[in-house]
């Protein structure tokens, strides 16, 4: 039996393939751009075939997720929203993208890693984004501290 991880590794190296000759084709007088950043991006790990309005799943490798850019920075903290916003991005198929690739890691998350003719991440790094309120404070902080303290006592009560 066919491991799982080498189905999906070469699904997504497929799709990887797919995406960098799509890049490449628009432009018949130019070389394909192969420029290589790195990035920190934030976005939402979306099934590949229901963000592109794609046709029946394979059981095998229908299944594979990419990143739809919400934000994007450089290495050096430029913002490149303008260029990257709303567009999605294929995983190149390694082990630190494994659980973005089967959708094991799913929402919102944070990437960190190389960008590869613009539209191929090579994942370094990735977690789930911390959801935040209107206030600027983290979706689970009341501000009420009195409800973070533990019990540390066989009484169950707690101690200040």
């Amino acid at each position: 039996m066919v491991n799982r991880f080498s189905l999906i590794s070469a699904a997504a190296l497929a799709v990887v393939a797919v995406a960098l000759m799509m890049a490449g084709a628009s432009s018949d007088d130019q070389a394909p751009s192969c420029d290589v950043k790195n990035v920190r991006i934030t976005g939402e790990n979306v099934a590949l075939l229901e963000a592109v309005g794609g046709g029946e799943a394979d059981e095998n490798f229908g299944k594979l997720y990419a990143l739809k850019v919400e934000k994007a920075e450089d290495d050096a903290g430029n913002c490149l929203d303008e260029t990257l916003k709303g567009r999605i991005l294929c995983y190149a198929p390694t082990k630190s993208a494994a659980a973005l690739l089967s959708g094991e890691l799913k929402g919102k998350v944070t990437v960190s890693g190389k960008l590869a003719g613009g539209s191929v991440l090579v994942v370094e790094s990735a977690a789930a984004a911390e959801a935040k309120t209107d206030e600027g404070k983290d979706a689970g902080d009341s501000g009420d501290e009195w409800e973070e303290i533990g019990v540390k006592t066989l009484s169950q009560q707690q101690v200040i």
